[in-house]
């Protein structure tokens, strides 16, 4: 099997052969990673697998100096794990308390049955699914005990908004951090048939000594395998190959469920790496299969865009990102998207001198704005012209757009920098165009809210909390198109 571009680097690749190869393949792969220049320039994808490695070092390389120095890098991170699996459990207890049900996947579920002994895994968030139908009471219950967005965005904007973007990272004190999901994959077919599916094969766990759901061992393979396509990191390799060992997989099915997601080619490259690479027990004839499987446009393009990391994507790399998603739409699939801000438009302005604006009241500067106004027939983009004071260093300003209750649009862009606005009025004004809802009444109560643009935790500084706290501002215009 050629190398698939998902495939780790050679870092990452050296430290997984130190520790999931037979000793006569993991002794040099140590040996090359410790005398080369690696420990010198490490990340975050390293850190996570030296906290696994640590364990074996005693027989790969028992008179290592750098036995040491690892554990002084690893302990922090291992016991910041500890601290936010801590923190995040009560999520699990209010959901539950409340009648919604929860399965818990990914690194979380590898501590509930056992997965993880002796090699120390380090996570960065608990992994939750509720069901579709119940995430706007799981948002709700959430929201009333104080978890926060990690980008800032209320809950309360969440659970009105579309069904896709019902997910994202929540925060609370310092160390909770759940990962909120609707569905563990970033791409899910839309089939109630499949998710209820998922569903009956969950199975019970215990987790810090409380009873949970787990997904079935193949259904975790792939959700792994699913998610271990993206970016460059190898704990995704660890939690498989543990599976893989430890537990019995049904591999007909596991093809099927590849398939039926749209999720051979990520299932093939992480299981021929495995197979080919650490020497993993991963049968020939479940590769073959794999690659024999039909695979559509959209699915090669979501793949191929998944292999870089968010932050090192080039706009071609976003391009193909839309396409696929385009593409999958088409197909039936309804792939996870992020809730990005509405940008400010400056071409706008050239449509706005053919339109009437909306008469508004003059209004004080505030973080909280409500307008009253008529919606033409026919309209269907609103424009909104806000006005903020320009700090002199540059932050963001996010703004939250709800009509008659129902989160319509999140505004956002950069504000202020260089000096900020101009010397006369310290302000400068942005206009924004988001699209309507066709099933809007003949006349809405828009309600703004400014937020911050940033979780705003509790160990913030007063001058952390003004950089990155909501901005008061006040609506200047507004226009339909």
């Amino acid at each position: 099997m050629k190398p698939a571009p998902s495939w780790p680097g050679v870092s990452v690749d050296l430290l997984l052969r130190a520790i999931l190869a037979p000793p006569d393949a993991a002794v040099p792969a140590w040996r090359r990673w410790s005398q080369g220049p690696y420990l010198a320039d490490i990340g975050q994808h390293e850190l996570k697998l030296l906290s696994s490695l640590g364990p074996r070092l005693a027989t790969l390389d028992p008179e290592t100096p750098l036995r040491g120095r690892i554990e002084r890098l690893v302990r922090p991170f291992w016991l910041q794990t500890q601290m936010k699996l801590r923190d995040a459990l009560p999520a699990l207890d209010v959901l539950q308390g409340a009648g919604i049900p929860v399965i818990v996947f990914k690194g979380g579920a590898h501590y509930a049955e056992s997965l993880v002994a002796g090699s120390r895994r380090l996570m960065g968030d608990l992994d939750i699914l509720v069901p579709s139908d119940r995430s706007t009471d799981a948002l709700a219950v959430l929201e009333a005990e104080g978890w926060e967005h990690v980008d800032g965005i209320s809950l309360a904007y969440l659970k009105t908004a579309d069904a896709a973007l019902r997910r994202g990272n929540l925060r609370k004190g310092r160390f909770g951090e759940i990962d909120f999901h609707l569905t563990p994959f970033h791409h899910s077919r839309r089939s109630p048939a499949l998710d209820a599916r998922l569903w009956q094969r969950a199975v019970p766990a215990t987790l810090a000594g409380r009873a949970i759901l787990v997904p079935g061992t193949t259904d975790s393979l792939v959700i792994t395998l699913a998610h271990g396509a993206m970016g460059r990191g190898g704990g995704w390799a660890l939690d498989a190959a543990a599976r893989a060992e430890r537990q019995a997989i049904d591999w007909d099915d596991l093809v099927k469920t590849a398939r039926e997601h749209a999720l051979v080619l990520a299932c093939m490259a992480g299981l021929g790496y495995l197979r080919q690479e650490l020497g993993v027990a991963v049968p020939a004839e479940v590769i073959h299969a794999l690659a024999a499987s039909p695979v559509s446009l959209g699915e090669h393009l979501k793949y191929r865009s998944y292999v870089r990391d968010w932050e090192s994507r080039t706009l071609l790399d976003r391009v193909t990102d839309r396409a696929a998603n385009w593409l999958l739409r088409r197909d039936g699939f309804a792939p996870v998207v992020d809730s990005r801000p509405i940008g400010a438009g400056m071409p706008v302005r050239r449509l706005l001198s053919r339109r009437r604006p909306v008469e508004l009241a003059r209004m004080q500067v505030g973080l909280r704005q409500e307008i009253e106004m008529g919606v033409p027939a026919g309209r269907r983009n609103c424009v909104l012209k806000i006005r903020a004071e320009a700090p002199s260093e540059k932050r963001w300003l996010f703004v939250e757009v709800f009509a008659d209750g129902r989160s319509v649009a999140r505004l956002g862009c950069p504000w202020g920098g260089q000096g900020g606005g101009s010397a006369r009025t310290r302000a400068k004004e942005r206009i924004f165009r988001f699209r309507w809802p066709t099933d809007s009444s003949a006349s809405v109560r828009l309600i703004l809210i400014s937020r911050p643009s940033d979780y705003m935790s509790p160990d913030l500084s007063a001058e952390e909390r003004r950089q990155t706290g909501p901005m008061p501002f006040s609506v200047t215009g507004a226009w339909w198109l």
